[in-house]
Protein backbone atom coordinates (compact mmCIF):
# COMPACT_ATOMS: atom_id res chain seq x y z
CA UNK A 1 0.00 0.00 0.00
CA UNK A 2 3.13 2.21 -0.19
CA UNK A 3 6.16 2.38 -1.22
CA UNK A 4 9.46 2.84 0.96
CA UNK A 5 11.62 6.17 1.99
CA UNK A 6 14.38 4.69 0.64
CA UNK A 7 12.65 3.19 -2.64
CA UNK A 8 11.66 7.04 -2.71
CA UNK A 9 15.15 8.97 -2.16
CA UNK A 10 17.12 6.26 -4.67
CA UNK A 11 14.00 7.72 -7.20
CA UNK A 12 14.50 11.10 -7.05
CA UNK A 13 18.23 10.97 -6.64
CA UNK A 14 18.18 9.44 -10.23
CA UNK A 15 15.53 11.59 -11.47
CA UNK A 16 17.46 14.84 -10.69
CA UNK A 17 21.27 13.64 -11.33
CA UNK A 18 20.15 11.60 -14.69
CA UNK A 19 16.73 13.81 -16.11
CA UNK A 20 17.25 17.45 -15.02
CA UNK A 21 21.29 17.08 -14.49
CA UNK A 22 21.76 18.50 -11.90
CA UNK A 23 25.86 17.53 -10.07
CA UNK A 24 25.77 18.98 -6.79
CA UNK A 25 23.13 18.32 -3.47
CA UNK A 26 22.69 19.28 -0.19
CA UNK A 27 20.23 17.26 2.19
CA UNK A 28 18.47 18.50 4.92
CA UNK A 29 17.09 16.16 7.41
CA UNK A 30 13.92 16.83 9.92
CA UNK A 31 14.71 14.64 12.60
CA UNK A 32 11.41 13.65 13.89
CA UNK A 33 10.67 10.19 12.24
CA UNK A 34 12.36 7.27 11.25
CA UNK A 35 10.89 7.98 7.38
CA UNK A 36 12.68 11.06 6.94
CA UNK A 37 15.98 9.49 8.21
CA UNK A 38 16.20 6.53 5.77
CA UNK A 39 14.92 8.95 3.18
CA UNK A 40 17.87 11.34 3.50
CA UNK A 41 20.44 8.27 4.60
CA UNK A 42 19.29 6.41 0.98
CA UNK A 43 19.14 9.59 -0.83
CA UNK A 44 22.93 10.48 0.13
CA UNK A 45 23.83 6.99 -0.53
CA UNK A 46 22.51 7.20 -3.65
CA UNK A 47 23.49 10.55 -4.93
CA UNK A 48 27.18 9.83 -4.36
CA UNK A 49 27.18 6.84 -6.63
CA UNK A 50 26.87 9.00 -9.84
CA UNK A 51 27.78 12.58 -8.64
CA UNK A 52 31.18 11.01 -6.36
CA UNK A 53 32.53 12.23 -3.48
CA UNK A 54 32.45 15.89 -4.56
CA UNK A 55 28.71 15.82 -5.26
CA UNK A 56 27.08 15.56 -2.14
CA UNK A 57 28.04 19.43 -0.62
CA UNK A 58 26.28 19.08 2.39
CA UNK A 59 24.38 17.56 5.17
CA UNK A 60 22.36 18.80 8.14
CA UNK A 61 19.55 18.29 10.44
CA UNK A 62 16.90 20.08 12.41
CA UNK A 63 14.34 19.35 14.57
CA UNK A 64 10.37 19.05 13.79
CA UNK A 65 9.53 20.95 17.54
CA UNK A 66 11.27 24.03 16.31
CA UNK A 67 11.92 24.36 12.50
CA UNK A 68 13.94 27.61 12.63
CA UNK A 69 17.07 26.61 10.66
CA UNK A 70 18.95 29.79 10.40
CA UNK A 71 22.09 28.40 10.89
CA UNK A 72 21.33 25.51 8.57
CA UNK A 73 20.72 28.36 5.96
CA UNK A 74 24.01 30.12 6.84
CA UNK A 75 26.46 26.57 6.07
CA UNK A 76 24.05 26.79 2.69
CA UNK A 77 24.88 29.93 2.22
CA UNK A 78 28.75 30.03 2.86
CA UNK A 79 29.99 26.98 0.33
CA UNK A 80 31.80 27.78 -2.19
CA UNK A 81 29.31 27.64 -4.72
CA UNK A 82 25.55 26.39 -4.17
CA UNK A 83 24.25 23.15 -4.77
CA UNK A 84 22.15 22.45 -7.83
CA UNK A 85 19.37 20.70 -5.69
CA UNK A 86 18.28 20.04 -1.65
CA UNK A 87 16.79 17.15 -0.80
CA UNK A 88 14.66 18.31 2.42
CA UNK A 89 13.86 15.18 3.96
CA UNK A 90 10.77 16.47 6.27
CA UNK A 91 7.14 16.87 5.86
CA UNK A 92 4.49 19.29 6.96
CA UNK A 93 4.08 21.58 9.47
CA UNK A 94 8.00 21.83 10.13
CA UNK A 95 8.58 20.92 6.08
CA UNK A 96 6.83 23.87 5.31
CA UNK A 97 8.00 25.95 7.46
CA UNK A 98 12.01 25.00 6.95
CA UNK A 99 11.26 25.47 3.07
CA UNK A 100 9.57 29.17 4.03
CA UNK A 101 13.20 30.21 5.18
CA UNK A 102 15.02 29.02 2.90
CA UNK A 103 13.26 30.97 0.16
CA UNK A 104 13.11 33.92 2.30
CA UNK A 105 16.72 33.55 2.69
CA UNK A 106 17.40 33.70 -1.14
CA UNK A 107 17.52 30.19 -1.02
CA UNK A 108 16.23 29.39 -4.40
CA UNK A 109 17.62 26.32 -5.67
CA UNK A 110 14.86 23.10 -6.65
CA UNK A 111 14.29 21.09 -3.82
CA UNK A 112 13.17 17.47 -4.37
CA UNK A 113 11.27 15.63 -1.44
CA UNK A 114 9.35 12.40 -0.44
CA UNK A 115 5.80 11.42 -0.58
CA UNK A 116 4.90 13.37 2.88
CA UNK A 117 4.48 16.21 0.93
CA UNK A 118 1.97 15.12 -1.32
CA UNK A 119 -1.33 17.30 -1.68
CA UNK A 120 -2.22 21.27 -1.40
CA UNK A 121 -3.01 21.79 1.68
CA UNK A 122 0.08 23.05 3.01
CA UNK A 123 1.00 25.59 -0.08
CA UNK A 124 -0.41 28.54 1.72
CA UNK A 125 2.06 28.64 4.00
CA UNK A 126 5.07 28.82 0.97
CA UNK A 127 3.59 31.43 -0.96
CA UNK A 128 4.95 31.42 -4.39
CA UNK A 129 6.75 28.47 -4.76
CA UNK A 130 8.22 27.43 -7.43
CA UNK A 131 11.19 24.63 -8.15
CA UNK A 132 9.59 22.21 -5.58
CA UNK A 133 9.39 18.24 -6.17
CA UNK A 134 8.33 15.40 -4.56
CA UNK A 135 7.33 11.90 -5.53
CA UNK A 136 3.86 10.22 -5.25
CA UNK A 137 1.71 7.87 -6.75
CA UNK A 138 -0.53 10.36 -8.54
CA UNK A 139 -1.00 13.81 -9.25
CA UNK A 140 -4.05 15.47 -7.32
CA UNK A 141 -3.11 18.44 -9.73
CA UNK A 142 -4.84 17.32 -12.79
CA UNK A 143 -1.73 16.79 -14.21
CA UNK A 144 -1.08 13.10 -14.16
CA UNK A 145 -0.12 11.65 -17.89
CA UNK A 146 -1.84 8.42 -16.89
CA UNK A 147 -5.37 8.36 -18.30
CA UNK A 148 -6.75 5.84 -15.64
CA UNK A 149 -5.39 8.13 -12.72
CA UNK A 150 -7.08 11.01 -14.52
CA UNK A 151 -10.52 9.01 -14.96
CA UNK A 152 -10.14 8.14 -11.22
CA UNK A 153 -9.51 12.03 -9.67
CA UNK A 154 -12.65 12.59 -11.79
CA UNK A 155 -14.38 10.17 -10.37
CA UNK A 156 -13.32 11.30 -7.22
CA UNK A 157 -14.24 14.52 -7.56
CA UNK A 158 -17.77 13.87 -9.05
CA UNK A 159 -18.65 12.01 -5.84
CA UNK A 160 -17.19 13.15 -3.44
CA UNK A 161 -17.69 17.11 -4.72
CA UNK A 162 -13.49 17.97 -4.34
CA UNK A 163 -10.51 16.33 -5.84
CA UNK A 164 -8.60 14.24 -3.59
CA UNK A 165 -6.32 15.86 -1.06
CA UNK A 166 -3.49 13.54 -1.30
CA UNK A 167 -3.03 10.59 -3.93
CA UNK A 168 -2.45 8.41 -1.07
CA UNK A 169 -6.30 7.93 -2.02
CA UNK A 170 -5.50 5.88 -4.39
CA UNK A 171 -3.66 3.17 -2.47
CA UNK A 172 -6.69 2.84 -0.51
CA UNK A 173 -8.94 2.51 -3.72
CA UNK A 174 -6.36 -0.04 -5.05
CA UNK A 175 -6.76 -2.59 -1.77
CA UNK A 176 -10.81 -1.81 -2.10
CA UNK A 177 -11.47 -1.36 -5.42
CA UNK A 178 -13.50 -4.58 -6.72
CA UNK A 179 -11.91 -6.46 -9.28
CA UNK A 180 -11.93 -9.90 -11.48
CA UNK A 181 -13.07 -12.88 -9.06
CA UNK A 182 -13.65 -10.47 -6.00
Amino acid sequence: MSTSSPGQAVALADWAYNEKGWRTAYVLLETTIAFDASFADAFKRRWSEPAGPDGLLGADTFGGEDPQIATQINRIKALPSPPDVIALASFPPAGPAALRQLRAAGVVQPVVASESWDGDYWLEAVPGLDEFYFVTYASVFGTDPRPAMQDYMHSFERRFGHRPITAHTVTGYAVLRPGPGR
